[in-house]
């Protein structure tokens, strides 16, 4: 359905060309979003480059796919560049984009692979044979519905359903040759990955399964 969906977009950007090139502009943009969230780098670039002929702010887009592209630096300059031309944007907001999570998994424009954040979680009873507890609730995962199910995803599980959360624990229904134990770990990917950081003090930085740094939430309990 991705590429119809797109292929209709693009239609009535074509066909809107004459009446409004700024409203067009915008749509360009949200199909360099699109590109990028599926992973076609020279897509979203090309339309990007096009949202900004027609006069729309190609942002966070462009820096997005400099970071996607690796090159840290150039999204940076990129931000950089689009404070300094325009003082009296003071956030810019990339949503999703900087993890990714379950529910976009569910979309099919990501994979676990490329999910940056998931929650280590302890397997705390084993109380039936098709369902055991862990020691993450809504406290930690946020209470978001997944539009696969559930309350979250467990990584290289997809076949576990995190059925209902309290504060504090998470019940996961299991399939029949499930053999996990008190004491077990694994990694569950949130559905929502917005409100995550914002239940933690510190985030882990974790590369090739070592701790590189800690990452502190600035931003934590800041609401007003």
């Amino acid at each position: 359905e991705w590429k119809r969906a797109e292929a209709e977009a693009r239609s009535a950007c074509d066909a809107s060309l004459r009446f409004d090139f700024g409203h067009v502009g915008l749509a360009t943009y949200e199909l360099g979003l699109l590109n990028l969230r599926k992973g076609d780098i020279a897509a979203a670039e090309e339309a990007f480059k096009r949202a900004h002929e027609l006069g729309a702010l190609a942002e966070p887009g462009l820096s997005l796919l400099r970071l996607a592209r690796g090159d840290a630096r150039a999204a940076l300059a990129s931000i950089e560049a689009v404070k300094a031309a325009y003082p009296a944007i003071t956030e810019i907001r990339p949503g999703t984009y900087a993890f990714n999570d379950a529910n976009l998994i569910a979309l099919g424009v990501a994979t676990e692979a490329n999910c940056a954040l998931s929650v280590l979680v302890t397997v705390v009873s084993r109380p039936a044979a098709d369902r055991m507890v862990v020691d993450a609730g809504s406290k930690t995962l946020a209470a978001d519905a997944g539009r696969a199910g559930g309350f979250g995803r467990v990584v290289n599980h997809p076949d576990h359903l995190i059925e209902t959360l309290s504060e504090e624990h998470a019940v996961i229904r299991l399939p029949p040759d499930a053999d996990w134990r008190i004491g077990d770990r694994l990694e569950v990917i949130p559905n929502h990955a917005c409100p995550v950081p914002n239940l933690a003090d510190t985030l882990l930085g974790v590369r090739h399964g070592q701790v590189e740094r800690e990452i502190r939430v600035d931003a934590r309990g800041r609401n007003r």
